[in-house]
């Protein structure tokens, strides 16, 4: 029996390892669920803004039957009416451009609406709406002119609801906070299952201990990610099945450009990716270096969440570390938020980005990996002298 499928049998027997497998996959489920309820509709969505419309061109007729209005208002009335009813006309062309499923043609008359928007607050010195407005107007429009390339529908940010962009959803909500404190309880319960009162187990086996010890390693860090893998996988499949696949070309806002560029979603899932697969080999890693520290399951997994959860979570509180968040390696635990450059606006520090998040966390799995090695070695020769000793005792008490 290899050493590898032992440990893949110590896993799946364990009910903790069950249990909190069931939920995360719970986890996934709860998302989309919140997200399918909570997430617009883009028809649903039209068909507001029409009514909304429909409601104001009464409104503004209703006025201009008022016998006592005065020449001006009359005047602003009827130029207002004019371009309700123009926008009137365009939310119908969309609804019937949607149902139709072209997309493209439905957001060209919506980035019709904006501009008008945009034009009536620059006729208004910029008094008419909020900065944050205009932001998200720009930024809506940009998305709006990729979409209408890929003829894709619109999806509800940060409430997601297609498989595609679900799943990016699932990497950015779920990691690291609940996958990483699953993974902790997984991988502490993994590793201690070889300590016997306190003993690790595998120190006594016939092979090198430095050996063993790259093997379990490896094998966990393998196992975590494929684990993570399935959960993505899952994820997609879920959210196909109700709202089908989406687009892997839907553009996603780089939030450190001043002007709002996009990114394709893969190449954005795919530096998440990246990332969080060396996180997960860090993980592995912290929680293999708190067990030979401790030597207890229950202080590991303490040590493992609270360094792999609790740093990333806690770095905005601390607005002196800001300027130095690019050499933390927890700072790229936060992925998703690395690849679109939300955590670089946020610290204002430009230099977290992707090539910086690789490099800090190989360095660190490094150092890390580099000292379980000298502790192993340690352990083998400490290993060594006592065999030594013990062979010793024994030819003396054979030659007495």
């Amino acid at each position: 029996m290899s050493y590898s499928y032992l440990l893949f049998k110590q896993i799946y027997r364990s009910k903790a390892v069950i249990v909190a497998t069931t939920i995360l996959f719970l986890g996934v489920v709860g998302l989309y669920i919140v997200n399918a309820i909570d997430g617009s509709d883009f028809r649903a969505d039209m068909q507001s803004y029409l009514h909304h419309d429909q409601e104001t061109l009464a409104f503004y007729q209703e006025e201009l039957e008022n016998p006592h209005i005065s020449e001006e208002n009359r005047l602003m009335f009827e130029e207002a009416i004019i371009e309700v009813e123009e926008n009137i006309s365009w939310g119908q062309h969309i609804l019937e451009a949607i149902d139709q499923n072209d997309f493209s043609e439905a957001l060209v008359y919506f980035n019709k609406m904006i501009d008008r928007n945009l034009d009536i607050h620059k006729e208004t010195n910029g008094e008419l709406f909020p900065e944050e407005a205009i932001d998200q107007f720009m930024m809506t429009r940009n998305v709006n002119n990729r979409l209408i390339e890929l003829n894709a529908e619109p999806d509800t940010l940060h409430f997601e609801k297609f498989g595609a962009t679900f799943t990016y959803r699932v990497m950015e909500s779920l990691f690291p906070t609940l996958f990483m404190l699953i993974a902790s309880l997984i991988l502490s319960e993994a590793f201690f299952r070889s300590f016997r009162g306190g003993i690790n187990i595998d120190v006594l086996l016939p092979k090198k201990f430095t050996s063993l010890l790259m093997k379990k390693l490896s094998f966990m860090a393998g196992v975590t990610v494929a684990f993570y893998f399935v959960i993505l996988v899952f994820s997609f499949f879920l959210a196909s099945i109700f709202n089908g696949t989406g687009s892997f070309h839907y553009p996603i806002v780089n939030n450190g450009s001043p002007i709002f560029e996009t990114m394709p979603l893969w190449n954005v899932m795919m530096k998440t990716f990246i990332l969080q697969v060396l996180a997960i080999f860090n993980l592995v890693l912290i929680v293999a270096f708190a067990a030979v520290l401790t030597k207890n399951k229950m202080a590991t997994l303490m040590i493992a969440i609270l360094i792999t959860v609790g740093f990333p979570m806690t770095h905005e509180f601390i607005s002196s570390l800001h300027p130095f968040l690019h050499l933390s390696p927890f700072t790229y635990f936060l992925g998703g938020d690395v690849a679109t450059g939300f955590l670089a606006e946020r610290f204002n520090n430009g230099r977290i980005d992707f090539i910086s998040g690789v490099i800090v966390l190989v360095v660190f799995a490094s150092i890390i990996t580099f000292i379980l090695c000298i502790h192993a070695y340690m352990v083998e020769k400490r290993q060594l002298i006592t065999s030594k000793k013990v062979g010793q005792v024994g030819e003396i008490n054979t030659n007495n």
